[in-house]
């Protein structure tokens, strides 16, 4: 890992990749599950105008079986990632060196980046307080 990272950023970081993995691993058990529930399904219960004769082969159920377990696979890892990628992101931004874009230097040529980024510490503290508040007056 870079120097910039403290032991608490690491442990974030492979706490992200742990729960990417198991996402992924939970939605192929899912997705084999499904694959192979949804075939024998289909193979007894839809008519032939549905799912012809040939479908109902054993050879098809290899392909819904590992094709609903690669799609399941993927949507548990995606999900899983976007829903813990919230806790790397100061790990992020915290080596990053900021520019302005043109629009940001024709908009506000007075002012530096960390007049932006105090601008935005402001702007956090304030909406934390709005929280705070609202969660006092329920």
């Amino acid at each position: 890992p870079p120097e910039t990272m403290s032991d608490d950023d690491i442990l974030a970081v492979a706490d992200v990749r742990r729960a990417v993995w198991t996402g992924g691993f939970k939605g192929l058990g899912a997705g084999l599950g499904l694959g192979a529930l949804g075939h024998v399904a289909a193979s007894n219960f839809l008519p032939a105008s549905i799912m012809p004769l040939k479908f109902r082969a054993g050879k098809y159920l290899s392909l819904w079986t590992f094709g609903m377990g690669a799609a399941c696979s993927f949507i548990g890892s995606s999900v899983a990632g976007k829903n813990s990628v919230h806790s790397i992101h100061d790990v992020f931004e915290r080596g990053a060196k900021p520019e302005l874009t043109p629009y940001q230097e024709i908009a506000r040529p007075h002012k530096s980046v960390e007049a932006l980024r105090s601008e935005e510490e402001r702007a956090l503290e304030r909406r934390q307080l709005a929280i705070e508040e609202a969660r006092r007056k329920k």
